[in-house]
């Protein structure tokens, strides 16, 4: 990852966020109405609401994740770049770092989302209606969860999952089968 430019894998990873969401809110809603005890439906008007809100969470969680992994990773490497490789550990918590970066941000505009299924509105008069009703402060709640969680998580998808398949290729597992697409890591 350290190969592309912040802005590519920015780009990179809000991408790969609003393609996530689009597969995934149904799921998300279901989750979060089994945890609030709302009735189960397959109904798209409550499917999707909230999507907006889950969209631009995902897409600025995995374009965050990208960003910083990348340049946690060119930190890391710094005036070596063209001298070596980065080490597993510098590829696991250069994700780390990148995912919870991601977390910061992405927490308050997850709590949005979750507001908007539970309650109904829009992205910006759920915000109102928050700050309104509990202050600013409100937006705090979960994102010392989704920092841990969101680190963890990239830590495996953009850590874990290079190293790892640099292990199984190192070992013969991979003879003769291309897969350079989940090297993204690895750099």
């Amino acid at each position: 990852m350290q190969q592309l430019s912040p802005a590519e894998n920015t780009l990179l990873g809000c991408c790969a966020g609003v393609i996530e969401i689009s597969l995934l809110q149904p799921f998300l809603y279901w989750k979060n109405s089994v945890q609030q005890k709302l009735p189960f439906t397959i109904n798209p008007r409550y499917l999707y609401r909230g999507v907006f809100a889950s969209a631009l969470n995902m897409a600025t969680a995995t374009g965050i994740q990208f960003f910083g992994t990348g340049l946690i990773q060119t930190y890391a490497i710094g005036e070596e770049s063209l001298t070596r490789q980065l080490t597993d550990k510098e590829i696991i918590f250069s994700a780390l770092g990148g995912g919870m970066i991601s977390g910061l941000i992405c927490g308050p505009i997850e709590f949005v989302m979750i507001q908007q299924q539970r309650f109904g509105g829009t992205f910006g008069g759920t915000q109102y209606r928050v700050i309104k009703s509990h202050g600013p402060l409100a937006f705090t709640r979960g994102v010392v969860t989704a920092v841990g969680r969101e680190g963890i998580y990239t830590a495996g998808y953009l850590g874990m999952v290079p190293v790892l398949t640099k292990v199984a290729q190192n070992s013969g597992y991979f003879d003769n089968v291309n897969v350079n697409v989940l090297q993204l890591g690895s750099g």
